[in-house]
């Protein structure tokens, strides 16, 4: 995709973070231990297994080719009409590595991808994610083992799925079963309908993925635990259908900045601690 994304002030950041936000998340499954996670997100442009995953459904030419859902043993939707699914060959979850509380037809954690409409079988474009497969309400996340008292920065693309219905979302952040929304700012836009600089904890963008219209958000969060969930959740999406058409993301990436220290001359909160930047 063609959003180049500058890096956020820091400071700035960390100035208006406040580290409080509504809407903490009710328990999910149980906390993961940080040892078996990894210390970033994992496939967060979704290519890992997402083409392969399209092209079983894309063989059969049916409605909808360029899109799909697999569960999480790796069964793909190959035939919605049909009620089959297929498995993919070389499944790896670790891999994957989405995560996702909704189920279709009887299969759970399932994740639906997506690609341009022009793709075609055995294509290698980009791959992006719906964050509601099939339910309202349902989300996708990614545990990952983090440093309590680091300062870390994230960031995603955001899509609306239809023209002429934007499209809202939140990303929550925090220890599993306890994520609170978080302050995104837009650093780049593709739709003349998104300006860049707006900051709030539920992204809304009126772009759309098919035509890349993609805008490009990004935070500050400061770990408080050796395990943090990210969990993208679906406020608003297409009226006729709800959450559980619209809000599409990609390019989601989860860096360390710098560990914290307390500002001693001031006493005023948290500042970036540069002489242990590596």
């Amino acid at each position: 995709m063609n959003v180049s994304r500058p890096m956020a002030g820091l400071t700035a950041a960390l100035c208006s973070l406040g580290l409080t936000a509504a809407g903490a998340m009710g328990a999910q499954a149980a906390e993961p231990t940080a040892s078996d996670l990894p210390t970033q997100i994992v496939n967060g442009d979704f290519q890992t297994f997402g083409n392969e995953i399209i092209d079983i459904k894309e063989d059969t030419v049916q409605w909808l080719p360029w899109q799909t859902f697999v569960d999480r043993d790796g069964m793909v939707w190959q035939s919605p009409a049909a009620g089959i699914w297929s498995p993919l060959d070389g499944w790896d979850r670790d891999l994957f590595g989405w995560r996702s509380d909704d189920a279709a037809a009887g299969h759970e954690g399932v994740v639906e991808l997506q690609r341009h409409t022009d793709s075609k079988d055995g294509s290698r474009g980009n791959v992006w994610a719906e964050i509601c497969a099939n339910n309202v309400d349902s989300y996708i996340y990614q545990d990952v083992a983090t440093t309590p008292g680091a300062v870390y920065t994230w960031h995603l693309d955001h899509a609306a799925r239809n023209a002429g219905t934007p499209d809202s979302m939140q990303v929550m952040i925090g220890t599993p079963g306890h994520e609170t929304a978080q302050q995104a700012t837009r650093v780049a836009s593709n739709d003349p309908a998104d300006k860049v600089g707006k900051t709030s904890d539920t992204i809304t963008t009126h772009g759309t993925g098919q035509s890349d219209g993609w805008s490009t958000y990004e935070g500050v969060y400061v770990a408080t635990s050796t395990v943090t969930r990210f969990t993208f959740k679906a406020v608003t999406g297409q009226e006729a259908y709800g959450s559980a058409e619209g809000n599409l993301i990609d390019d989601i990436g989860f860096e360390i900045s710098w560990p914290l220290t307390y500002d001693l001359q001031g006493g005023q909160g948290l500042i970036p601690n540069k002489e242990q930047q590596s």
